[in-house]
């Protein structure tokens, strides 16, 4: 056991065990942040999802309007006769 001294006062190091704790603990920390962005991209609910239903809706939404433009056509068609 070594001591360090900082401001004035002594604490005790271990040189040995502190690195090593830090790093696991580190790790820890990444793993759960990567545990926790998971679903947020990849989910059912995430991003990546989100993104593909919207460019589906807006690809649905512009066959509906062009459909809805061919039948007021043949509504009209239909009135005339």
């Amino acid at each position: 056991m070594r001591f360090i001294r900082f401001d004035n006062s002594i604490h005790r190091y271990h040189a040995s065990g502190a690195p090593t704790n830090m790093k696991i603990l580190g790790a820890i920390f990444i793993v759960l942040i990567l545990a926790i962005q998971y679903p947020l991209w990849l989910g059912k609910g995430g991003w990546l999802h989100v993104a593909d239903v919207d460019r589906k809706l807006r690809t649905q939404r512009q066959t509906n309007e062009r459909l809805q433009q061919r039948n007021q056509v043949l509504h009209a068609e239909v009135a005339d006769l």
